[in-house]
């Protein structure tokens, strides 16, 4: 979504998947921006993470990217990458949060395992019949993109992290 919105042609918008994927546009594995807060930690800043300004709940923790429990690698061959994540705990998430959302908001579902930052995401968006999150179903029932209660969602969730869209 983030190489579509930009783009005016096909010619672009691959350039603009390429350029939003892959650090310095550099196709290969190595370079490629595998986690969610990639996008706002990397040299070419695709978002801003606005996590904090959000709730005063929010907690930020620090996290080996990468590096599992055990201590192997999740991706062999990528180095590890210590960063701090910011998310809000979805006990807070509340209608003073929601609010601030905006359509079009990147939203990470927060994990607690190591290594990771986020296990799911999607697009906050806000509809005639209220807030969603529209996000790629991975269970067998549904295998599509779907609208689901932004607020019944993130409810049975660690929490989430929130980046907003240059």
């Amino acid at each position: 979504m983030q190489a579509l919105r930009t783009a005016t042609s096909e010619n672009e918008f691959v350039e603009n998947v390429i350029q939003t994927r892959y650090i310095n546009g550099d196709v290969s594995f190595q370079q490629r921006k595998h986690f969610f807060t990639d996008w706002a930690h990397t040299r070419q800043i695709l978002a801003d993470d606005v996590t904090a300004q959000l709730s005063p709940h929010a907690i930020t923790v620090v996290k080996q990217l990468n590096r599992k429990a055990d201590g192997e690698l999740y991706l062999p061959g990528i180095a590890v990458t210590e960063r701090s994540v910011t998310y809000i705990p979805s006990e807070f998430i509340d209608e003073q949060v929601i609010s601030q959302l905006q359509t079009g908001d990147y939203i990470g579902i927060y994990t607690k395992l190591a290594g990771l930052d986020v296990t799911h995401t999607g697009f906050f968006i806000m509809t005639q019949n209220g807030p969603v999150l529209r996000h790629a179903s991975s269970r067998p029932e549904n295998h599509k993109v779907m609208d689901s209660a932004f607020a019944s969602y993130v409810l049975n969730t660690p929490g989430i992290v929130v980046l907003r869209p240059r």
